[in-house]
């Protein structure tokens, strides 16, 4: 990556096409769009496949492949390698910082969770400060950001603080059951269903306001 980011045209390439035609539907739409750069389409790329892997081993052994899982720990380290990036859009910021959590998720070493945690705290409570607009149109996404980021990290913490700063500003109130059945159309997963759940008391006054 040199820091420069460039944008594809319509009508796109059909090797691009071809490319976010693998992604999850609500990515498949942002990506179509035209508002994500090709490096990051080529990481979603690469996180898609990596992720296609470890379905395809778990449901062939039941076991998990740790070679692969370590991989998580590298895409964290490859997300935030784009996250200290001059010129990447406040979109592509909260996609990077969602892919982070998504690879976490998976990343039962925790290999990499100090050394990135640290510059990930300092990003999302400076992203908090921003104005982020949240509309009809790009609800679904704002709602996969914050749910992934409610999920993944300590409630306390910044980008948990985020994730529900993002779903409180939505213009149409879900619970947390309606907010996952968003987010699979994204990167998720069991993991992350997991410890929604374990939050959920402690999380019940966020999701009692966006019902109101």
């Amino acid at each position: 990556m040199d820091g420069v980011f460039t944008y594809p045209e319509h009508p796109f390439d059909p090797d691009l096409c071809d490319t976010i035609a693998k992604f999850h539907p609500g990515l498949t739409d942002i990506a179509l769009s035209g508002l994500l750069s090709h490096q990051i389409i080529n990481l979603i790329a690469h996180i898609n496949a990596w992720e296609q892997d470890i379905n395809t081993y778990l449901r062939a052994s039941d076991v998990y492949n740790l070679h692969e899982l370590s991989q998580s720990a590298r895409n964290v380290t490859l997300c935030g390698e784009f996250l200290h990036k001059r010129g990447l859009s406040l979109m592509e910021q909260l996609l990077v910082i969602a892919l982070m959590a998504f690879c976490y998720s998976t990343d039962t070493t925790r290999a990499m969770f100090y050394l990135t945690n640290a510059y990930l705290q300092i990003h999302c409570k400076f992203m908090r400060t921003l104005f982020i607009e949240v509309t009809d149109r790009n609800e679904a996404f704002i709602t996969w950001v914050g749910t992934t980021l409610v999920a993944t990290f300590d409630p306390s913490g910044q980008p948990s603080l985020l994730g529900i700063q993002l779903l409180r500003a939505r213009p149409n109130a879900r619970n947390w059951q309606a907010n996952v059945r968003l987010c699979e159309s994204y990167f998720w997963n069991d993991a992350l269903s997991l410890r929604l759940a374990s939050k959920i008391g402690h999380l019940g006054g966020v999701e009692r306001q966006g019902q109101g």
